[in-house]
């Protein structure tokens, strides 16, 4: 879920396969949508998407006939809709790549000079080796209405995470970054044959970029936050190495994992995901607030970490969103236990 600069709330749906499989719902909803114009319900906006679809409509993208799902959406500073998506040649087709969709402002029509194909769509492909399956979590847009992709790819050993920038102008890979678009953890030292991912990314107004998710070591997983320059290479003004990894518990055999990352106003960095917590090992939410050098903030609960428990019973939380308060400087989580109670919850 984004806005854009005009405040228009777009949200994205994942769609479930069936013949004619959907890549993306995409709606759009008027800042206020509960003052409702006249003869209006208020709910959708009504010029958004192409002609006749009254503010919501069905993106579809490769492969028509299989099942593949929608991770993203977000507008440039042009007003552009930019959205995420999974991409398959066939519908069993085992290579699993991703796709990256640009519509004109409103999404009116699809924008054809962004990879200039029938479908404006861009393929990304790491292609790692192993199980060929390539998966974007994440998407953001940066100042200059370059997009910026997270996920992580198949190895032929453990999965590696990776952080992609495409052109604004084309959608073409952004030589400018790592020289061929792509930065992955694959062969980065000190993370050589370890399981990482990254499950959100966000930019800066100057081009970084700051990437979240887990790297394992042997029975340890452990939280991830990295943050590279605009060019590709790790910020070493953040915690001197350019990344900086959380244990909540230290005893080992546990299972610590960031799944969304939210810059604040005053550039300090908030981690939301799961943890195991210390006195127990029950998997909890949990957040870091990390300074804009990557140091923990001790003005939030005292270490820079918080994990609680819901009170749920045989439940695995996860965490869908974060978002910040900034009037009442409150941290809003958005999160979903699945077991026995509760099915889902929202968590402030």
């Amino acid at each position: 879920m984004t806005t854009d600069s005009e405040g228009i709330l777009r949200l994205l749906a994942p769609t479930i396969g069936r013949r004619g499989a959907l890549a993306a719902l995409l709606l759009a909803l008027p800042p206020a949508a509960a003052q409702a114009q006249p003869g209006s319900n208020g709910w959708r906006w009504s010029d958004f998407g192409p002609s006749g679809s009254n503010g919501s409509f069905v993106e579809i993208t490769r492969v028509h006939t299989g099942a593949v799902s929608a991770y993203a959406v977000a507008a440039d500073p042009q007003h552009r809709v930019v959205t995420l998506n999974q991409w398959k040649d066939a519908d069993f087709d085992l290579n699993l790549d991703c796709a990256v969709t640009r519509h004109l402002q409103g999404a009116r029509v699809l924008d054809m000079a962004f990879t200039g194909e029938l479908e404006a769509t861009r393929r990304i492909a790491l292609d790692l080796g192993g199980g060929v399956d390539d998966r974007c979590l994440a998407l953001d847009i940066d100042s200059v209405s370059r997009p910026v992709i997270a996920g992580y790819a198949s190895t032929d050993g453990a999965d590696a995470a990776f952080v992609v920038r495409l052109r604004a102008a084309d959608g073409a890979y952004d030589t400018t970054f790592s020289s061929d678009g792509k930065v992955t953890l694959q062969n980065l030292i000190g993370f050589i044959g370890n399981e990482t991912r990254f499950s959100d990314v966000e930019t800066y107004p100057d081009g970084r970029i700051l990437a979240c998710g887990y790297v394992e070591r042997g029975d340890e997983r452990n939280m991830l936050v990295m943050r590279f320059l605009a060019g590709g290479s790790l910020d070493t003004g953040f915690n001197g190495s350019g990344y900086r990894e959380v244990d909540f518990n230290g005893l080992g055999d546990d299972s610590d994992v960031c799944e969304r990352l939210l810059i604040l106003p005053d550039e300090r960095i908030v981690l939301a995901g799961t943890a195991n917590t210390p006195s127990t090992g029950e998997v909890a939410y949990a957040l870091v607030r990390l300074h804009d050098d990557g140091s923990f903030d001790a003005s939030f609960s005292s270490d820079g970490r918080v994990v609680f428990v819901d009170g749920s019973t045989l439940t695995s939380p996860t965490v869908v969103d974060v978002g910040y308060d900034a009037t009442r400087q409150r941290l809003i989580v958005a999160a979903n236990a699945t077991g026995i109670v509760p099915g889902g919850s929202l968590v402030a």
